[in-house]
């Protein structure tokens, strides 16, 4: 799916070892963007891909879903409703300012595999490089190493919902939680867990920003 141009957009986006098609932020806000293709979305995938969204609707995220074959057929009924979701959540274009007058503004587009910034995209991302001094609540992601092995990373997804191993997803009540909760990035939290306690320490916080009031 081709991104409109001047939106900051984050294509496959982590959330607890899972990706989000495409993630556009803007101000405080976020919305996750699902193009699902019909060639490989079964009734099976589609209604597992339906409960993980709702699990992260309860974690403060917004969606937008969209059919490859609506999109294709017809891109601007398909996409009529994302204009009125991402302004509803204050979610306007970034105009690039550009050396050259007349030039139309290009798209702010941030790979996950996190290329070298411009000035402007350092401008642009502001609002996550505060992650180095919030603690950890419910609905982050968290990723974090076991200090013993600290080759293996690992994300947790902390909910109030049942936990789901399988996306990497985390109930509050848990030994895990309990000990991530409050703690910043760098920190060393000891979680007691029934086969003895380990030292887990936080390499990185990911949060919904929440929409503006």
């Amino acid at each position: 799916m081709a991104a409109p141009k001047g939106f900051v957009v984050i294509p496959q986006f982590d959330v607890a070892g899972k990706k989000i098609d495409l993630v556009v932020e803007g101000g405080q806000a976020r919305l996750a963007v699902e193009c699902d293709g019909d060639e490989f979305h079964g009734l099976d995938r589609y209604e597992q891909d339906m409960q993980r969204q709702r699990m992260l609707e309860r974690c403060g995220w917004v969606f937008f879903r969209v059919r490859a074959s609506q999109f294709y057929a017809d891109r601007q009924a398909a996409l009529k409703y994302l204009w009125g979701m991402l302004d509803d959540r204050g979610i306007r274009p970034q105009a690039r300012k550009d050396s050259t007058e007349g030039k139309e503004p290009r798209i702010a587009d941030r790979r996950a595999s996190k290329p070298v910034k411009s000035n402007e995209e350092r401008e642009i991302s502001k609002p996550q490089e505060l992650t180095t001094d919030m603690r950890v609540t419910v609905g982050d992601t968290v990723e974090y190493v076991d200090e013993e092995n600290p080759e293996t990373e690992k994300q947790a997804l902390i909910t109030r919902d049942r936990s789901n191993p399988d996306w990497g997803m985390v109930n509050v009540n848990t030994p895990i939680a309990q000990a991530l909760l409050g703690a910043r990035v760098g920190d060393v939290v000891e979680a007691k867990l029934p086969i003895g306690s380990v030292h887990l320490r936080i390499k990185e916080i990911r949060r919904v920003f929440p929409p503006r009031t």
